[in-house]
């Protein structure tokens, strides 16, 4: 009898084990087809809210795109790339309208406001995304690393055309590096060293053969972002060392820098009435176009290497970030002065200064390194030299989750 139950005994234990065994196993299949299921989509935290209250950027290698408060640097909301996506990557600048919020990441671009998603899906583009975006008239255009501009549907993120250079050009001469602009009637980009405009109610895939123009600004290098502004378009022409400004209207030619200055040309001019702000190498220049005068408003000869962030500017100053392991540099506008410089402390893991500023409201917005922070200009002017953290003009500086070097610009809600 003793016998019969010590089998009995040995005959459960088995069928526990199995048991155990047979749970694991099931378990696991589910966690890894939950896990699996899951990974298809993005992790979204927080809300956009007021596009008018958040300043927004990407974080580089992090795969995310943050915003913050305005006021206070809290963190509102958090994009993670679904681990599904193969390209990742957040350094293009996201662009803020009354609308929502739209950004790409890798070869994804999305959209979002304070109610959620504004499109069922990311649009997911053949190639990783090349631009900063732009959103404006019912169009989200963007530029990839397949050498085309997409421009989508605001409303629903549906395709609505693409662009692109000859298909004998040259792969170097027909890059899409530049941010499209889009107004009511025209979407104006780079294709590689040239400059194209395109009826924006065109169908089908355009080449440059459809420019309005009857052709394309060209160069012999890449151009900067385009400043368009009363009809008048500037870009820098890179390598060629130039500025120059058309008529956008005709294509005309309005000015060229090279006979008065020459330097690297990697930055977006800025535009303000009659006058042109625009860098060359390290030196920043002012033009007055009524006046055909050209002034040398600044030379930061300390800056190591060319100025390639676009800038940002109030009434008072105009700022830029001045690359490698520098700083975020402020001149004074009508004065030949430097202003002002913020740095970082030698203790981050990051610390160059490679995204385009903002301005509102009296405050400057950048990010430095892997860090984000907001700055009152009029206090910055009453020194010189601030060290992130060591300032009495700091409003705050963020890093939560900023792990890695931010090359993205900040976004924040454009005056219109």
């Amino acid at each position: 009898m003793a016998a019969l139950n010590s089998k009995r005994g040995a005959s459960i234990l088995v069928y526990a084990i199995i048991g155990i065994i047979i749970a694991v196993v099931f378990f696991t299949f589910a966690a890894n087809l939950i896990g699996g299921f899951l990974d298809e989509f993005p992790k979204v935290s927080g809300s956009v809210t007021d596009t008018n209250n958040v300043i927004c950027f990407g974080g580089g290698k992090d795969n995310s795109i943050h915003c913050l408060e305005k006021l206070t640097g809290e963190p509102l909301f958090t994009f993670e790339k679904a681990k599904k996506w193969k390209k990742g990557g957040a350094d293009s600048t996201p662009k803020l309208t009354k609308e929502g919020l739209y950004f790409a990441i890798g070869n994804h671009v999305c959209a979002y406001n304070p109610t959620g998603a504004i499109w069922n899906n990311c649009y997911e583009a053949s190639g990783s995304i090349t631009t900063d975006i732009e959103a404006n008239f019912g169009l989200v255009c963007f530029g990839t690393d397949r050498n085309e501009y997409t421009c989508l549907n605001q409303r629903d993120g549906s395709q609505i055309l693409t662009i692109k250079a000859k298909e004998k050009c040259l792969s170097h001469a027909c890059t899409t590096l530049v941010k499209p602009i889009v107004t009511e009637d025209y979407i104006y980009v780079g294709l590689g060293h040239k400059v194209c405009k395109y009826d924006k109610f065109s169908s089908g895939p355009l080449d440059e053969t459809a420019s309005v123009w009857g052709r394309c600004i060209g160069f012999s290098f890449d151009t900067s972002n385009i400043e368009l502004k009363n009809d008048l378009m500037c870009f820098g022409a890179g390598n060629n060392n130039l500025v120059a400004c058309f008529n956008a209207t005709a294509g005309d030619p309005i000015f060229n820098s090279l006979t008065k200055a020459q330097g690297f040309a990697g930055s977006k001019p800025h535009l303000e009435g009659d006058l042109i702000y625009f860098a060359l190498g390290n030196k920043l220049y002012k033009w007055n176009i009524s006046q055909d005068e050209l002034l040398e408003l600044v030379d930061f000869g300390i800056v190591s290497s060319s100025i390639n962030t676009d800038f940002a500017a109030n009434d008072e100053v105009i700022c830029f970030g001045s690359g490698d392991n520098d700083a975020i540099r402020c001149s004074e506008k009508n004065e030949l002065a430097s202003g002002f410089f913020v740095s970082a402390s030698d203790k981050w893991d990051a610390t160059d200064a490679k995204s385009t500023p903002a301005i509102d409201n009296g405050l400057l917005y950048f990010a430095l390194g892997d860090h984000v922070c907001a700055y009152d200009i009029a206090l910055a002017k009453s020194a010189s030299n601030h060290i992130v953290g060591e300032s009495s003009a700091q409003k705050w500086c963020a890093d939560p989750d900023f792990d890695y070097q931010i090359n993205s610009g900040i976004a924040v809600l454009e005056n219109e």
